[in-house]
């Protein structure tokens, strides 16, 4: 004769197995929502349009890419996106926007002359600070220079820095979560040749490594140029 079961016996007929599946996907879970990633721009950024007056020239200078350990500070290869995949996505961006605001383009890749060739060449070693409106003696001097060659010209200068930290990680003792730190920023500025003065400037910071085909890749450089905005 079976006797019946207990409430005690009830709990221990649970298998144990559909438990810590269970709670595995709660951890799967939890690990996605902590690795989400959605680009963050200034809150009071203004398109880039915003900042060029007709008639203008803008001379894009060769975008800037760089890849760093967020730890060390040293130089890692990607394994998603190479510098030049990300440099010509960047640079297709910002042409875009010049050409929607319908100013006139001048891209250091294919420049107008000769001199202002050689200009953009001495100009790239500085390109890291200009994008980030840092505008040094020495690009200044250039920059004064480009005005007498190319005249009423601003400049246009752009980077990318993918920095690659430590990977999302779980603490099955204490529950505790961690999401991966890498990241990427996304500055560009824009700047008189005359003065070196800045007209326009922004910032967007994406929680992962750059890599061209995400989605989220595409929304930074969206917020970059077009600000707060709508999409085009």
């Amino acid at each position: 004769m079976r006797l019946p079961l207990t409430a005690n016996d009830a709990v221990r007929s649970v298998p144990i197995c559909s438990c810590a599946k269970s709670f595995s996907l709660v951890i799967l879970l939890l690990l996605a929502f902590a690795c989400s990633v959605h680009p963050v721009g200034r809150p009071d950024a203004k398109p880039l349009s915003s900042a060029l007056a007709s008639p203008t020239t803008v001379v894009l200078l060769n975008p800037a890419v760089r890849f760093e350990r967020l730890e060390t500070g040293t130089t890692f290869s990607s394994r998603g996106s190479t510098s030049e995949e990300l440099a010509t996505s960047l640079r297709s961006a910002a042409r875009k926007a010049v050409e929607a605001a319908r100013a006139t383009l001048v891209d250091c890749q294919s420049p107008s002359s000769g001199e202002v060739a050689a200009l953009c060449k001495q100009l790239d070693a500085h390109s890291t600070n200009l994008a980030q409106a840092s505008v040094k003696d020495g690009a200044r001097a250039l920059l004064r220079e480009l005005s007498m060659v190319q005249a009423d010209c601003v400049v246009l200068a752009t980077l990318i820095t993918s920095e690659l930290g430590p990977p999302e990680t779980y603490n099955s003792f204490t529950g505790q979560i961690t999401s991966d730190m890498s990241r990427s920023s996304f500055s560009a500025a824009l700047m008189r040749c005359d003065s070196g003065e800045i007209l326009w400037r922004n910032d967007v910071l994406l929680r992962s490594v750059a890599t061209v085909s995400d989605d989220a890749y595409a929304e930074s450089l969206r917020l970059l140029f077009g600000g707060r905005g709508e999409p085009s």
